[in-house]
């Protein structure tokens, strides 16, 4: 069975884009291979900013 995609709003967006584009974060996946507690971080991010998704 298919699942359905996920529709992200404008705002929850926005809110993604700003906390990629933070310095820290650019800094930490400058030559990082193993980024899986970066998207830790940003995902913790979006849930204390009121969005949550989880992988399908």
């Amino acid at each position: 069975m298919l699942k359905m995609a996920t529709i992200w709003c404008d705002e929850e967006c926005h809110k993604l884009l700003e906390l990629w584009g933070e310095e820290g974060i650019q800094a930490q996946l400058e030559g990082c291979t193993k980024n899986k507690h970066i998207h830790e971080k940003i995902s913790k991010s979006m849930e204390e900013s009121g969005y949550s998704k989880r992988a399908i």
